[in-house]
């Protein structure tokens, strides 16, 4: 079952991380690949990541989260 987000999800979630947790999540990528005629091909690929938090921020104006971290 999935549950419609509020403003507060965010807001608890920023509360409730601290550096050195585990984040997963997913993202879509574009990749570029050029070939030996010097075309260009370009696709988006659905990545999963799992990164252990270095830093976090909330923005408040757009209600999100930004984690930078390394992959775990």
């Amino acid at each position: 079952m999935m549950l419609e987000p509020n403003t507060d999800d965010a807001w608890n979630l920023y509360n409730l991380m601290s550096v050195g947790d585990i984040v997963y999540g997913t993202c879509h990528r574009k990749i570029t690949k050029e070939s030996y005629t010097g075309m260009v091909k370009s696709e988006r690929k659905k990545m999963s990541l799992l990164l252990k938090v270095l830093k976090f921020d909330y923005d408040a104006d757009t209600d999100l989260i930004r984690v930078l971290g390394t992959n775990a």
